[in-house]
C-alpha cells in the first residue's frame, strides 16, 4: 500500500441551522406547512419572537419541524435565552415523532452532555435512527463515531459505508471523508481513482478538499488520473456520487 502525507480529516461537526434542517424536513403537503412556512419566512427575517408566536402552537399540537426548530431557537440563543434543557425537551417530542433531524440533535447533547445526562448508548441509538432514515448529516456523524472508535468500536468499513451514503446525497463532508478513506485504504481496499474523484466532488465547498485532491494527484500513475477523470465524467453525466460508482471500479 502507497503511503501518503496524509490530509487527516479534521473537520468540525457543522452546526445545524433553523432555516434549512426544520425547511428541508417538513412535509409540503401537510395542512400546517403554509403556517410553518409563514413561520419560517419571519426567522429569515430577523423576526424571532414572530417566528416563535406561529411555531409554538404548532409545535403544541404535535407538529415535529415547529418543534425541531423551536429547541434549536433555545439550544443557540436565538430570540430567547440560550436554555439547552429546554432545546432538549422540544427535541424529544419531535424525537417522539421520528423526526430525523431531532433524533441527531438530541443524540448529540446525549453524546456531550449537554442540558442532558450524558448517555453513549442512547446517544449512538438516536444518531443511528436519524442515519437509517436517510438523514445525510446522521449518516455522516455516524461515520465519525466509526472512524473515531471513541465511544463505539472502530469500524472502518461501517464508517465507509456511513459517508458513502451520505456522499451520494451532496454532503460535501462526507465526500471529502470517502476520499481520505479510499485514499488510505480504510474500510476498502486502496483505489486512488475513487479518492480523487471523492475529493473533486467535494472540493466544490471545501477548500481543505482541493489542496487533498491535488496532493494525491502527486501520487497517482497517469492510469489512475485517468481512471479517476472518467469517474468524474461519469458523475457529472448520470449525478451519481456514491455507490454505484465505486462498486464499478472494484
Amino acid at each position: 500500500m502507497r503511503e501518503l502525507l496524509k490530509f487527516v480529516p479534521t473537520l468540525a461537526i457543522a452546526l445545524f441551522v433553523v432555516t434549512t434542517l426544520g425547511g428541508e424536513a417538513a412535509v409540503a403537503g401537510d395542512d400546517n406547512y403554509a403556517e410553518y412556512k409563514r413561520g419560517l419566512t419571519a426567522y429569515q427575517q430577523g423576526n424571532y419572537d414572530e417566528a416563535m408566536a406561529i411555531w409554538q402552537p404548532l409545535a403544541d399540537r404535535g407538529y415535529p419541524a415547529a418543534q425541531f426548530n423551536i429547541g434549536m431557537l433555545y439550544q443557540n440563543g436565538v430570540g430567547v435565552e440560550r436554555d439547552l434543557t429546554t432545546a432538549n425537551a422540544y427535541f424529544a417530542d419531535a424525537v417522539d415523532r421520528d423526526f430525523a433531524p431531532a433524533q441527531l440533535e438530541l443524540g448529540e447533547a446525549y453524546l456531550e452532555g449537554h442540558g442532558i445526562d450524558q448517555n453513549i448508548d442512547r446517544a449512538v441509538s438516536l444518531m443511528v435512527k436519524a442515519a437509517d432514515q436517510g438523514y445525510a448529516q446522521a449518516q455522516y456523524e455516524v461515520g465519525l463515531l466509526y472512524r473515531e472508535g471513541d465511544v463505539i468500536s472502530r469500524d472502518h468499513v461501517r464508517a465507509l459505508e456511513y459517508f458513502l451514503l451520505a456522499a451520494e446525497q451532496g454532503d460535501a463532508e462526507a465526500q471529502y471523508h470517502a476520499g481520505f478513506m479510499y485514499g488510505s485504504g480504510y474500510g476498502a481496499p486502496q483505489d486512488f481513482a475513487l479518492a480523487y474523484m471523492y475529493y473533486d466532488l467535494a472540493s466544490q465547498t471545501l477548500a481543505i478538499s482541493n489542496k487533498a485532491r491535488d496532493h494525491l494527484a502527486e501520487y497517482m500513475t497517469p492510469e489512475e488520473m485517468a481512471q479517476a477523470q472518467a469517474l468524474i465524467a461519469a458523475q457529472r453525466s448520470t449525478g451519481s456520487t456514491g455507490q454505484d460508482l465505486a462498486s464499478s471500479t472494484q
